[in-house]
């Protein structure tokens, strides 16, 4: 919808535009975005903004808990596609990512538990251990990385 006001504003400052952020959405508006923005001449290029939202799959534990952790951490909805990766977590994970995040009434857990859980975090987000959204890769014209 802003398009043609930044559109506007570049020829008239003879300046192109470069789209910084955008990102988190259906997969048919983000291939319309791509189709956009790839073929508007006045644009410099894109970047999708992802970084920070992590698709954890929505399961019967998952819909117990609010739908938003802290800065980092998202329950995906049905529609939109959130992340190029999944990430798996135990509920006892969850859990300390809830206390991190300052979820109210998350369970406090102590010094041993703690540096057990951020091991074991650090073991779940290597590559491997992780889903790629292949759907959502190829609507951005990548490629998979597995």
């Amino acid at each position: 919808n802003h398009m043609p006001k930044f559109m506007r504003n570049a020829r008239t400052n003879n300046r192109p535009v470069f789209c910084g952020e955008w990102g988190i959405n259906r997969l048919s508006i983000m291939s319309s975005q791509v189709t956009i923005m790839n073929n508007t001449t006045d644009m410099d290029g894109w970047f999708v903004y992802m970084w920070k939202a992590l698709e954890l799959p929505l399961g019967k534990e998952e819909k117990k808990r609010p739908p938003y952790y802290g800065n980092w951490f998202f329950i995906p909805f049905s529609e939109l596609n959130m992340s190029l990766i999944t990430i798996k977590l135990d509920d006892e994970t969850r859990d300390f990512i809830d206390w991190m995040s300052d979820v109210k009434n998350a369970k406090i857990p102590d010094a041993t538990t703690a540096a057990r859980i951020l091991n074991h975090i650090v073991t779940t987000v290597l590559w491997e251990n992780c889903k790629e959204n292949t759907d959502l890769i190829n609507t951005l014209g990548l490629k998979p990385l597995k």
